[in-house]
């Protein structure tokens, strides 16, 4: 059985969810056929059941540009010998009204991840239209239900536990970022005030003082107007308050070794709306055994399934510097729940099993 799976462009840089999960799903399927759409430049070396489509240009940007959708347009019209197609995007009106004409007129099966929160409720009826709907949180798969979608399986996301695991630190990428002796709290993402960078900044305010802790911002680079002034803004009051605790990485290509260099990681969000889900990022912190911070929300907050971090509430700054300096001085804590995390992800989020999911499914299509 052949599968074209219809995602975001696969290729460098790795620093979107829905196509890293994409990716990692199609890398461990065993029994099925896959056509994967990718970058122009893409050269990894994959299994011989995956045929590679290089369909996308090579642009470090996110996302698709004009040239890119009308590509993928040609694509998805074009007659093709394959059994269904599996997309796996975060849905948006025009993407998926137009998915679900493709889908009528060539008469394919389907199935549709979704990765992240759908922003536009109001329109769920129209957003959703594949013959299976895969969700990644308990949440989502109640809400569709209750708006009575029977079609609804709950899948979660997977990690390569092999190649995110615990390792020594980095010391040589601890001594040119100069962090000897450091306590680093790690913040990935985007450098957006929604995504929980205000609360930074005032938890940052309360912890400059102590010079042996040091956050890093790692972040995708968005060259939009919006995120310029925001940028700006952040680095405003960091000048104002003369906080220099910190350090920012735009597009750093190997989170894996952020990861390995710092003590704890925080993902203090406000607003979860077409981010993904359970994000990688902290699946694959919490399997190299780091314990993490974030907001509780929904469905941010399902990924504690035991005593491998600790939550906050949305925007309490105070006791997300409050949990920071406790893990800082906890060292038995720390370690305590980087072991938890780990036997966490293995359980409940490996990729094998993850893949083995989804061949069970593409089994009753």
């Amino acid at each position: 059985m052949k599968i074209l799976m219809v995602t975001r462009p696969i290729g460098e840089p790795w620093n979107e969810g829905g196509k890293n999960l994409a990716y990692n799903i199609a890398r461990n399927i065993k029994n099925y056929k896959i056509n994967l759409l990718v970058k122009s430049n893409f050269s990894n070396k994959l299994s011989r059941n995956i045929h590679l489509e290089k369909i996308y240009s090579s642009s470090n940007k996110r996302g698709t540009n004009f040239l890119d959708k009308s590509r993928l347009f040609i694509r998805l019209i074009s007659k093709d010998n394959l059994d269904f197609y599996h997309f796996i995007f975060t849905p948006e009106l025009y993407s998926s009204l137009f998915s679900r004409i493709i889908l009528k007129v060539k008469d394919k099966k389907s199935i549709q991840t979704i990765p992240a929160l759908i922003k536009d409720k109001k329109f769920i009826k129209l957003l959703i239209f594949a013959d299976k709907i895969v969700v990644l949180s308990d949440y989502t798969k109640n809400f569709l239900t209750n708006k009575g979608f029977n079609n609804i399986i709950k899948i979660n996301p997977g990690i390569d536990v092999n190649f995110f695991k615990p390792e020594k630190k980095d010391l040589k990428l601890i001594n040119k970022l100069n962090l000897k002796n450091k306590f680093i709290v790690l913040i990935p993402g985007e450098l957006e005030l929604k995504r929980g960078v205000r609360v930074i900044l005032k938890s940052l305010r309360n912890l400059h003082n102590l010079k042996d802790i040091f956050f890093i911002f790692s972040y995708r680079k968005d060259d939009n107007k919006k995120h310029l002034k925001e940028k700006k803004f952040i680095k405003s009051i960091l000048n104002k308050y003369k906080i220099n605790n910190f350090i920012f990485l735009e597009d750093f290509n190997d989170i894996k070794k952020l990861i390995n260099i710092s003590d704890v990681v925080v993902y203090p969000t406000l607003d979860m709306n077409e981010k993904q889900e359970i994000p990688m990022i902290l699946l694959e912190s919490l399997s190299m055994e780091k314990p993490i911070i974030i907001t509780d929300m929904v469905p941010l907050n399902e990924i504690l399934k035991s005593n491998c971090g600790k939550k906050i509430n949305k925007g309490d700054f105070y006791k997300l510097s409050k949990e920071i300096l406790n893990l800082k001085n906890n060292k038995k804590l720390r370690l305590k729940m980087g072991k938890n995390g780990r036997k966490m992800v293995i359980k409940y989020f490996n990729i094998i099993n993850t893949a083995k999911e989804y061949e069970k499914l593409y089994s009753r299509i």
